[in-house]
């Protein structure tokens, strides 16, 4: 796995006063704006339970939803955020929204390391960074119908935060370098 700045996400941050919602009470997509991470399925599910999402990122799509969402205040498009802005966003969301596939996939081990759970679709990369009752849950379809049941089931559990920073702790830079030097001193 590659390394993630667990340390950096894991500190305490607050949103700005003119950040549009309150913490805790919006979900999160965080990546690039193109088909295959599926941040239109965050965005229609969002809009069909009447839940506040912030959407990170740039990319191919974002024009396209922007107009489309225009006017739309449950929904705001951020933008590409780094360092503090993103720590804040994470640490002070409800879920991170995770609807594409990935290989590995830092952005779910980031919330973690924030102490925000994650909601993924259960394929790739999320299988392994998430687990399943305990900091996320899965969707095992690519529609919205599937991603809305998934978010009412995340809505029913109490989530402890230091479950998800103690799981994100496994794809810390310092693991990432032992592991390393462990595989190398076995060759």
């Amino acid at each position: 796995h590659p390394p993630v700045d667990v340390e950096f996400f894991a500190g305490e941050s607050s949103l700005p006063e003119s950040f549009p919602f309150e913490s805790k009470s919006y979900y999160l997509y965080v990546g690039e704006l193109c088909d295959y991470k599926r941040p239109d399925l965050a965005v229609e599910a969002c809009l069909k339970m009447n839940r506040k999402l912030v959407v990170v990122g740039n990319g191919k799509m974002c024009v396209a939803m922007e107009k489309r969402l225009r006017g739309r205040g449950d929904v705001v498009f951020l933008g590409r955020a780094v360092g503090e802005d993103l720590r804040a966003v994470y640490a002070n969301a409800r879920a991170l929204l995770f609807p594409g596939v990935e290989d590995f996939g830092i952005v779910p081990v980031e919330a973690q390391a924030a102490g925000v759970p994650v909601i993924a679709f259960g394929k790739g990369g999320a299988l392994e960074t998430v687990v399943d009752g305990k900091t996320g849950c899965f969707f095992n379809e690519a529609s919205c119908n599937s991603l809305c049941v998934a978010i009412e089931h995340f809505e029913s559990i109490n989530w402890e935060p230091a479950l998800c920073r103690s799981n994100a702790t496994r794809f810390s830079r310092n693991e990432f370098f032992n592991q390393m030097k462990q595989n190398l001193n076995n060759i």
